[in-house]
């Protein structure tokens, strides 16, 4: 090893849980706004960032500016989800599935989700 230099420390538990958290959020977050919608029907961006929070106990707390651009990318660039109506309030624009927002929605339900149901355990271990 050169002079001067020093090997980092291996990364402590919590950090790892905090980036393995970070990083699962960011596949599972728009997946389960779109899964939110589809069992609601349609909801505004505030009720699905509270439900989020509600059914998760916290665990998928997300900054609301991140809240706000997965929204958008949803909307504007993969078109999933749209707009019921015309507001210039975002508060109050309520969201649907598109028909491609639908599709993807079940496909990935049967194609990703059940078939990782037989690689988790039943009961979560120590």
């Amino acid at each position: 090893m050169k002079r001067g230099t020093r090997m980092s420390a291996a990364p402590t538990n919590k950090q790892l849980q905090d980036r393995f958290r970070n990083e699962l959020q960011s596949v599972l977050y728009p997946f389960l706004l779109l899964s939110l919608i589809a069992e609601l029907g349609n909801a505004s961006r505030q009720e699905l960032q509270d439900e989020l929070m509600l059914r998760s106990g916290g665990t998928l707390e997300i900054a609301t500016a991140s809240h706000q651009r997965w929204m958008g990318r949803m909307e504007k660039t993969f078109r999933v989800i749209e707009p019921i109506g015309k507001s210039k309030d975002r508060a109050v624009v309520r969201y649907r599935l598109t028909r491609k927002g639908k599709q993807l929605y079940t496909t990935s339900l049967k194609e990703i989700v059940s078939p990782l149901s037989d690689l988790l355990p039943s009961t979560p271990t120590d």
